[in-house]
C-alpha cells in the first residue's frame, strides 16, 4: 500500500479527526478534548495517513508509570488492514522508552471486534465498570503488563 505512514497528530488534523470520531462513535469527543490532548505533555497522539487522508488515530496518556489508551479509531474502509495494531505498537514503543510497563483501557462490552484486537495485543480483562457509558453500557477494564 503506497502513501501510508504514521505521524504525530497536529492541530491541523483536528477537524478531520473530529469527522472520523463522529462517524464512528456513539459518544464522540469534542474539539476541546483533542485540543487538550495536543497541548498536554502527558499525551501521545498519532494519526495514520493513507494517501493524504487520516484513516486512523490513537490517543494515549501517561499517568504516573502507566499508559491509558484513551482512544483508537480506524475508519470503516480501512479496517482489518493492521492500522490499529501498527498505531498501538508505535505508541507502546514510545511509552516503553519512557519506562512505562503497564497499559490499560476501557472498552464497551459489546465491542467484540475491539476486544478481539486488544486480546490479540496481549491485553486481559481485569474487571468491569458498570454503566460506564452514558447509554448505560458497561465497559471492560483491560490491562497489558510488560
Amino acid at each position: 500500500m503506497s502513501g501510508q505512514f504514521i505521524r504525530p497528530m497536529t492541530t491541523d488534523d483536528v477537524t478531520a479527526v473530529l469527522e472520523l470520531e463522529r462517524r464512528l462513535f456513539p459518544e464522540p469527543w469534542q474539539r476541546e478534548s483533542f485540543v487538550e490532548v495536543l497541548a498536554s505533555e502527558r499525551a501521545y497522539s498519532l494519526v495514520f495517513e493513507t494517501d493524504g487522508v487520516i484513516s486512523a488515530y490513537i490517543i494515549m496518556w501517561k499517568i504516573i508509570d502507566e499508559t491509558h489508551l484513551a482512544n483508537l479509531a480506524v475508519d470503516v474502509p480501512f479496517r482489518r488492514r493492521g492500522l490499529a495494531r501498527r498505531l498501538f505498537y508505535a505508541g507502546k514503543e514510545f511509552f516503553a522508552g519512557e519506562g512505562v510497563r503497564d497499559f490499560t483501557l476501557e472498552v464497551r462490552v459489546g465491542n467484540t471486534a475491539a476486544i478481539g484486537l486488544y486480546e490479540s495485543l496481549g491485553f486481559v480483562t481485569a474487571g468491569v465498570r458498570p454503566r460506564y457509558y452514558s447509554d448505560g453500557e458497561d465497559a471492560y477494564i483491560m490491562w497489558l503488563r510488560l
